[in-house]
């Protein structure tokens, strides 16, 4: 009996394995389903946000700033309308202590009894420089307060043998004189061309010789 050779078993080996073992199965591709009409943006990746400022943030920041502008601009008037009514006060209390100066000098230096009219006017007689005496009043007329009398040097003296009508003050709202036991009160308001009333009373002989001083 002739024995037949027996043919080789297959290699266990992967490089004999066919072709059709050795490729991978492919994955599936997914694909996005979009409804018909509606077109891909930014190629099928999500709209980026947008940097702008929308109308509702841009009316907040008008509105607000709006506000801030009122505000400023009502603190600028009422700082500008403080200062203006201050200057003007000042004004009226200089010239309210250059009257006073003049009016208490010539009380101190009169004779006998003044005579005060109810806010009209108040005379005075003082002595004059060559012997005698001279009358001196002080009348409101409208708003004008004058002066009647010798007329005063340079030097603050009564030049003698002189009678002049001088305006000392206008815009003078009120001027009122009185006599109390031989001492002579008044009170003067004085008007400032913006509106602003300044309104003071003669002091005692001591406070006015203080105030003669310090003017």
């Amino acid at each position: 009996m002739i024995a037949m050779p027996m043919p080789p078993l297959p290699s266990l080996n992967s490089e004999s394995k066919p072709a059709c073992c050795l490729m991978k199965p492919a994955k599936p591709r997914l694909t996005s389903i979009r409804p018909p009409g509606l077109r891909s943006l930014n190629n099928g990746r999500l709209p980026s946000k947008s940097s702008g400022y929308s109308l509702i943030e841009l009316l907040i920041v008008v509105v607000v700033g709006g506000v801030l502008m009122t505000g400023a601009i009502y603190m600028m008037i009422a700082h500008m309308t403080t200062s203006s009514r201050s200057e003007a006060i000042n004004r009226l209390q200089d010239s309210w202590s250059r009257i006073q100066f003049l009016m208490d000098q010539e009380i101190q230096e009169a004779i006998g009894t003044p005579t005060a009219r109810s806010c009209s006017s108040l005379t005075l007689t003082v002595p004059a420089e060559t012997g005698g005496q001279d009358t001196i009043t002080y009348s409101l007329s409208g708003t004008d307060l004058s002066r009647t009398g010798p007329s005063v040097d340079a030097s603050g003296r009564l030049t003698p043998g002189t009678s002049s009508t001088d305006l000392l003050m206008s815009n003078v709202t009120s001027f009122c004189p009185s006599i109390n036991a031989g001492v002579v009160n008044y009170t003067m308001a004085l008007r400032d061309p913006t509106g602003v009333i300044y309104q003071n009373q003669s002091q005692p002989s001591g406070a006015r010789s203080r105030s003669r001083v310090i003017d």
